[in-house]
């Protein structure tokens, strides 16, 4: 197999157009009829991904699928890595912007089938079309990782505990090499009150780099205090801790049943008090 050294994919512009149509029209028979003016369209949303001698017309769906209109790569350059290229292109794209999920269909008589499991794609199902059945092909897609993932410790206890936790993870250290008690995430309002004086000790004696302080609504959620009194008892308490790293602040939690007004409105109420003045000064 000929490999072409790899050169750059990119979003089309409109200089592009005139012959990504004309490899459109000489592909017919796979793509169909290729609008010009859809074509047009797609290249100023940047829904086309090229390289010479190929092309790939993709649309991000708002339920965080993305599906190919048209992958063509020129005759006499298959079998060089292009499609390869367009296609993780298109993936690395997606990822970027939220998808989970590629998903394509190909008329069950193209050999393009089997370059599409090449590339990772799982086949889910056989559908009728027009004119003739469409193998549908479908590849997850992982989130995106941070460049150094940070472990953290999510803690509901006192220092003496703490301490037990800590001594308990070195001696099985050798089988992870993460710090995660180097970041702590604490609720006051589920912790002994002396596990703020502890974590603050703690951190002065560089014992631990990060502090978060969680605003525990979940005892809104189960109905221990309501929101106004979590709100009153966070801005005290936050304002007398100004030593900690993180700060989070609640929200009025929209639910399942909840109507879309009703979201609307708690999300907004949300912003309005964290961002209010009280919280600032």
């Amino acid at each position: 197999m000929q490999i072409c050294l790899e050169e750059k994919v990119t979003f089309a512009q409109t200089s592009d157009l005139h012959w990504i149509k004309d490899l459109a029209d000489a592909h017919r028979r796979e793509l169909g009829f290729v609008n010009r003016a859809a074509l047009a369209v797609a290249i100023n949303t940047q829904e086309i991904l090229c390289l010479p001698h190929g092309f790939l017309h993709f649309h991000h769906r708002r339920d965080q699928i993305s599906t190919p209109y048209h992958l063509c790569v020129a005759h006499d350059q298959r079998q060089r890595g292009i499609g390869r290229q367009l296609i993780e292109a298109w993936e690395d794209k997606s990822r970027k912007n939220g998808i989970t999920t590629l998903r394509l269909k190909c008329p069950i008589d193209l050999e393009a089938n089997g370059f599409y499991s090449c590339v990772g794609f799982q086949r889910i199902e056989i559908e009728s079309g027009k004119h003739r059945a469409l193998v549908v092909w479908e590849k997850k897609l992982l989130a995106l990782l941070p460049e150094k993932t940070k472990f953290i410790a999510s803690l509901s206890a006192g220092g003496t505990e703490i301490e037990g936790l800590k001594k308990l993870w070195l001696l099985n250290q050798e089988f992870c090499p993460y710090q995660p008690f180097q970041q702590i995430l604490y609720s006051p309002l589920a912790s002994p009150s002396s596990t703020t004086e502890y974590l603050k000790e703690e951190k002065e004696a560089a014992r631990v780099s990060e502090v978060w302080i969680d605003c525990g609504a979940y005892q809104v959620q189960q109905g221990k205090l309501n929101y106004d009194d979590l709100l009153a008892f966070l801005k005290k308490f936050y304002r007398n801790n100004q030593w900690a790293d993180r700060y989070v602040l609640p929200d009025l939690v929209p639910l399942s049943t909840d109507s879309d007004e009703v979201v609307e409105y708690k999300v907004r109420e949300t912003i309005h008090h964290c961002c209010s003045k009280n919280w600032q000064q």
